[in-house]
Parts: structure tokens; C-alpha cells; sequence
């Protein structure tokens, strides 16, 4: 789902979503380094579920928009080939099941900030200490993606 950030750097994953997936692939960079040979989000295809610009408080699209079967398809044709899928949210896990897709991994939640620091609320919220709880958070989401392994 491209965000401002994503409109206004013209590429999927950018700001804090893409910091915090850089985060992650340190981890599944240590878990799976055949799967995950870089730690750069830009070495992978990046696919968003849905293409429209959403970002505030209508930021996570219907379930129904991303299961419509001309969305389903641009899907199926962007991951074509690839044999790790990382589905990070409900409406990519449902976008990819659309298009018959197994992703490998998966979470529910969104790596963005807001879906991360909703998820894993009990980290405190002192200013000094947002980046150890950035970390934090990333490393928990990574492990739940890593369990989540099919």
C-alpha cells in the first residue's frame, strides 16, 4: 500500500516502512541467508498489495479492493517467478492468496510505524528511548515473520 513517502520518492518502501524493513532483513538475513542474501530492501521485488496512494487515517486498503481479480492478477504477474514471498499485512496475505500464491512467510500486522507501535504496545513511550523500542519492535515482528515460515 504506497504511502506519501512511497509518492514522494517514486519507489515502494520508503521512510520509516522501509527503515524498519531494512531492520527485518537483518534477521531474516541471519535466519535464512540462502533466502534473504541482502539486507537491503531494494535487492528484492517489492510488490504493494494494492497500488492506490493511501496514507492518514484511510492508510491500510479493503480486503475486498485487494481481492478484486484485475488487482489479483497485476499481482500473480509481478510475483511470477519468485520463490520467497514475504507477505507483510491482511491485505497482503490476502492479495497473494487471491492470486493462488503460497507466501513463505507472513504477518499480519503492517511494518510501518503505526502498525508496529499498535502491535507491540507494552515497550514504554520515553522519548530517549524510541530507538531501542524501534529496535525492539523490529526484531519481535521479525521473529513472528521467521515462525510464521510455510
Amino acid at each position: 500500500m504506497p504511502g506519501s513517502k512511497e509518492r514522494d520518492a517514486q519507489r515502494p518502501a520508503a521512510g520509516d516502512t522501509g527503515n524498519n524493513l531494512d531492520r527485518v532483513l537483518l534477521h531474516l538475513h541471519r535466519h535464512d541467508p540462502a533466502a534473504f542474501p541482502s539486507t537491503n530492501r531494494y535487492d528484492y521485488r517489492i510488490a504493494n498489495a494494492w497500488e492506490t496512494i493511501m496514507f492518514g487515517d484511510d492508510s491500510m486498503p479493503d480486503l475486498t479492493d485487494v481481492c478484486k481479480p484485475d488487482n489479483v492478477a497485476r499481482l500473480a504477474e509481478q510475483l511470477e517467478g519468485i520463490s520467497t514471498i514475504v507477505a507483510l499485512s491482511a491485505p497482503a496475505i490476502a492479495g497473494v492468496e487471491g492470486a493462488s500464491i503460497h507466501a513463505t512467510y507472513s504477518h499480519t500486522v503492517h511494518p510501518g510505524m503505526r502498525g508496529l507501535n499498535n502491535y507491540y504496545r507494552g515497550l514504554g513511550n520515553d522519548k530517549e528511548g524510541r530507538q531501542r523500542r524501534v529496535e525492539e519492535r523490529c526484531q519481535r515482528y521479525a521473529e513472528e515473520v521467521i515462525a510464521s515460515q510455510g
